[in-house]
């Protein structure tokens, strides 16, 4: 599984056959920086943070 907060990254990960999960960081580019990107529905899981991927992975 690809774990990422990037969109291109997990495509290219899928497009590979891998599983994908995408983390939100919404503060990844500081206060003033662009938007967190919203997540391709594609994407096996889609989470608020780590902890939660951890949940949800069952870990």
């Amino acid at each position: 599984m690809m774990v990422a907060c990037h969109n291109f990254d997990l495509n290219a990960a899928r497009e590979c056959g891998y599983k994908s999960a995408f983390v939100k960081r919404p503060a990844e580019w500081g206060p003033s920086g662009p938007p967190d990107p919203a997540p391709n529905p594609a994407h096996d899981l889609i989470v608020e943070d780590f902890p939660e991927l951890a949940e949800r992975l069952g870990a």
